[in-house]
Formats: C-alpha cells, sequence, structure tokens
C-alpha cells in the first residue's frame, strides 16, 4: 500500500478494528494491550502518518513539550536539555527546543510559537526580564522554569541552592588563605543575582569586602573582564566565576596573561564539565544535578497536567564541590611577620629583580618573597649554593607525587631563586615563619617544610 494515501481507515481495516479504536491508540486513550499491539503492527504496515496539525486543532493539545533555554552551547543546559527530551520519549512526547541567546525579544517570540504549536506544556529558563515579566503574560499551558524563577507563586520552578553554592565557595577560598577574593556575576538572569548574595554573605562574615563586576554570561565577556581587572590596582588574588562560560573566560584570561593558578590567582567556579579537570591543575568547580533538574522538572510537568489547581512549588536542589589544584592552600609565611613593615635595605645591583618578583603590600605572602625582604648581603649567595642540593631533593620528593604540588611551586621558586639572590637569612626568624606555615598543614607538607627547614642550617 503507498504510504502517501494510508488513512486511518486503512489502518482500521488492516487491524481490524474500528476507527474509533485506532483513534484511541494515537491519543493514548484508554485501550487493551492486545489491541494497541494490533493497531501499533497496522501502523508500521501500512505507513500511516498522523495529520498533527487536524490531532491538535481537535484536541487542543499536542502532546509536544516546549523547551526554551537561554544558550544552548552551554553544556548545562545542553545536559538538562537531553534529561528533559529523555523523559518526553519515556512519556510518549516530543521536544520542541529553543535557543534564545539570553535575549528576552527572541523569549517572546519563542513564547508565541509555542501558543501556535499548542504545546502541551513548557520547560522554560527566562532572563531576569523575562521571568519579571511572567505576572502578564497568559499561557495556555502550564510551564515550569528551570536555573531562574520567576513572580513567587506564579509557576513551578527547579533550581539550584545558588546562594549556599557561592557561599561553600567563598568558604573553601578563605580556609585556603586567600582573602582578596573577588566574583564574576552574570547580568541577565536571577542565578547571577542570587550567586553574588551568597557571596557577599560568605566574605562579610569574616568583614572583607566583596569585589565583584557583573558581565554578560559569555567565555568572551568572562575573558575580557578578568584581563581588565588584573591590570588594576584593586586585582583579587582569587576568583568565583558565576557560570561555566565565564569559567572558561577566565581561564582563557589566565593563559593569555601567563599567570600560575593558584600562585598567582586561585580559580573556582561552576558546572563540573571535562575541561575543567584538564586546564592547569584541575579547576575547582560546584557540580550542579543537571539531570536531576531536568527530570524533576518534567515530574513537575506531567503532575501539573494531571492536577492543574494548587499553588506552585519550588524545588531547590544541592550542588556538589569538587576541589582541585586552582584553589589550593596559600603559604603565608610573613603573615604576622615583623619584617613585612621593615624597609629593604639597599644591596649590591641587581639584588632585587622586582619584576619577577613583585613585592605588594599585602600580595608578600609567600616563601620566596618573604625571602627577598631579609636579603641584605651578596656573602649569602655562597650559602645558598650549598642549600641547593637540599632543595632539589624537596622537588624531587615532589615529583614523585609525595607532598602537595601547592608546596612544590613555591619551593620551585625558591630554586630559581638560588643564583640571582643575595641574602641574608636569620635562623630563628625563618624557624619562627615556616613555624606559622606548618602549623594547618597535612602530614606530607609537614615532611616538606620539614626538610627545608634543615637548609638553614647551612646558611
Amino acid at each position: 500500500m503507498s504510504t502517501l494515501k494510508a488513512r486511518i481507515k486503512d489502518v482500521a481495516r488492516e487491524a481490524g478494528v474500528s476507527v474509533a479504536t485506532v483513534s484511541r491508540v494515537l491519543t493514548g486513550g484508554p485501550v487493551s494491550t492486545q489491541l494497541r499491539d494490533k493497531v501499533d503492527a497496522a501502523i508500521r504496515a501500512t505507513g500511516y502518518r498522523p495529520n498533527l496539525s487536524a490531532r491538535r486543532l481537535r484536541s487542543q493539545h499536542s502532546r509536544t513539550i516546549g523547551l526554551i533555554v537561554s544558550d544552548i552551547r552551554n553544556p548545562f543546559f545542553t545536559a538538562v536539555s537531553r534529561a528533559v527530551e529523555d523523559a518526553a520519549y519515556e512519556a510518549g512526547m516530543r521536544v520542541i527546543l529553543c535557543n534564545t541567546d539570553e535575549n528576552p525579544e527572541k523569549e517572546a517570540m519563542y513564547l508565541r510559537l509555542m501558543q501556535e504549536e499548542r504545546v502541551t506544556g513548557l520547560i522554560f529558563a527566562p532572563t531576569r526580564t523575562s521571568a519579571e515579566a511572567l505576572s502578564q503574560t497568559a499561557l495556555d499551558f502550564p510551564a515550569v522554569l528551570i536555573d531562574r524563577v520567576g513572580p513567587p507563586g506564579l509557576h513551578d520552578a527547579v533550581v539550584l541552592d545558588n546562594a549556599a553554592a557561592a557561599h561553600t565557595l567563598v568558604l573553601h577560598l578563605m580556609e585556603q588563605g586567600y582573602r582578596r577574593i573577588g566574583g564574576l556575576f552574570g547580568n541577565t538572569s536571577t542565578t547571577g543575582i542570587e550567586r553574588h548574595a551568597g557571596f557577599a554573605a560568605a566574605l562579610a562574615t569574616r568583614g572583607l569586602p566583596a569585589p565583584a563586576r557583573f558581565v554578560p554570561p559569555t567565555a568572551d565577556a568572562g575573558e575580557a573582564e578578568l584581563l581588565d581587572w588584573m591590570q588594576s590596582a584593586d586585582r583579587p588574588d582569587a576568583l568565583i566565576a558565576s557560570n561555566g562560560q565565564l569559567l572558561l573566560g577566565v581561564a582563557r584570561a589566565v593563559r593569555r596573561l601567563g599567570l600560575s593558578m593558584p600562585h598567582d590567582l586561585a580559580v573556582a567556579g561552576f558546572d563540573n564539565e571535562t575541561w575543567t579537570g584538564l586546564v592547569g591543575p584541575g579547576l575547582t568547580v560546584i557540580e550542579q544535578p543537571v539531570h536531576e533538574i531536568g527530570t524533576t522538572a518534567m515530574s513537575l510537568l506531567f503532575d501539573r497536567l494531571q492536577r492543574p489547581g494548587g499553588p506552585a512549588r519550588k524545588m531547590v536542589l544541592s550542588g556538589r564541590p569538587i576541589l582541585r589544584g586552582s584553589t589550593g592552600a596559600r603559604l603565608r609565611a610573613v603573615a604576622n611577620c615583623p619584617c613585612r613593615d621593615r624597609p629593604r635595605k639597599p644591596g649590591p645591583a641587581g639584588l632585587f629583580q622586582a619584576s619577577t618578583y613583585p613585592l605588594q603590600g599585602d600580595r608578600i605572602s609567600t616563601m620566596t618573597e618573604h625571602l627577598h625582604i631579609h636579603a641584605t648581603h651578596p656573602e649569602v649567595v655562597k650559602r645558598l649554593k650549598r642549600a641547593e642540593g637540599h632543595l632539589r631533593s624537596v622537588v624531587q620528593m615532589i615529583e614523585a607525587g609525595r607532598p602537595c604540588l601547592d608546596v612544590a611551586q613555591q619551593l620551585h621558586a625558591v630554586e630559581k631563586a638560588v643564583a640571582q639572590a643575595k641574602r641574608t637569612l636569620i635562623q630563628d626568624h625563618l624557624d619562627h615563619c615556616l613555624d606559622d606555615v606548618a602549623a594547618p598543614l597535612d602530614g606530607p607538607r609537614r615532611q616538606v617544610l620539614t626538610e627545608f627547614k634543615a637548609i638553614a642550617k647551612y646558611l
């Protein structure tokens, strides 16, 4: 039989049932399993394709789910979309996917499209502008918001606990010794606002400022903003990016500037994408439950279709911190050292290489910089050369994978400084500073510092 001319009557004749029975099978009506199997076999045999437009006009809905996301290139929305499509497929429904590029005009256009297509329901990640306008937008179908919230009590929503997630990242950075913590936040959605609130609240617990910049939530915008920020006088020593695209831009900027993480800049962000474990020492992130967000949104939508009444529900899910080397502990050898404010004594020409080891106020924080402060006499260079063997053994220990990489970076900087630094070093002063550093460290790091202290005996 020609598939172009197959009609519902042909299916009914092939299956030996009435046209009404075929119609009930096609619309998901009450039919026995035996009859449904017979009709499905007849549909395959005849090649029948239902007229979806006519069916929508008759039934007032299309068994289609609308999905409007802000940026399909963002792996977060890609993963959520997959979860939504999987759930729709299991329910025998289709998905219409639309991408808005965080543009309220495109959002309005796609909302009109969903009305025209008579979708059964909608999953929507709106911009802040569109979210605020939802109270004035009459929809003919239930909607569930994802990742962002709208007017209270209007639509069901599935979101991350954004404030708590950002709060967690800031507390981690402070525990690692960072105090000048900046934040890059998206400026188009409620998500950026909520994450900024958690960021600022965490810093306020320690009486610290909360420098933040709001930008379009794209990789290009994040890269440009950090390039500018790192050239300013208030450059941070740690940074949080509020979404995966901004985090990608930050990683690009760090590479362009030739910075080392975490020594020059500690970096943390959101979304545990594959690439985040491959950049530098690995990026610390909040892993969002992307699949659960999609499946929960569909569950809320199906439940709303079955029970249209009732108050709107907001499901708040938790993220999981993935800690990596980009937020490694910051050595604070001179945190309370009196030499911080001591004027540097002039030495022989070339004694200090400021372009290599800048000493900037409260940025005097690494062990290498501390040693530079105490440099006063060229005779010390002979003693440091005797210590070079000890430094190499420490680096070899770290390369063997026993101690912490963060400490290795600091000691390697000391090793590179051996050939150029001319300094005097006070044994008891060094002991005091190293004891201060060692106090909060674990066993392997203590082992490295213990061996490093042995160097001082030769100075």
